[in-house]
């Protein structure tokens, strides 16, 4: 993913400081940030000035937790329905309720938030 946001002009910073993963299965996590980085990738991609793309990924460890918390632009406004973002297009919409999926099963809290021309997913578990 890093490829590709590089090949489509985006800013990319990555931080992480956790180190314990295990008690998740790889295959989650990857899944987890496969689809946020892809919908990431996404969103900036349709920004029509380059210089206003960015992604930041920040994986942390607070009080036994894993943390994240993802950053990036967008234009276009995304759609919300029950505070969860989604997209009417055909064959859109799948990573978000993947990455939903991940999260609760290892009994996690997230969010998603837009404001001010940038997106945020957070989530702890």
């Amino acid at each position: 993913y890093a490829g590709q946001a590089s090949d489509a002009g985006i800013e990319l910073q990555f931080t992480v400081t956790a180190t314990d993963f295990t008690r998740f299965q790889i295959t989650d996590l990857c899944s987890l940030f496969a689809n946020a980085l892809e919908n990431a990738i996404h969103a900036c991609a349709q920004i029509t000035y380059p210089e206003g793309r960015y992604i930041n990924l920040k994986l942390y460890e607070k009080n036994e937790q894993l943390c994240i918390n993802l950053a990036n632009s967008y234009e276009e406004e995304p759609a919300f329905e029950n505070d969860i973002p989604v997209s009417h297009k055909s064959g859109h919409g799948f990573g978000v309720q993947s990455m939903i999926s991940v999260v609760n099963k290892y009994s996690g809290i997230y969010g998603f938030f837009a404001e001010n021309g940038e997106f945020r997913f957070q989530a702890t578990f």
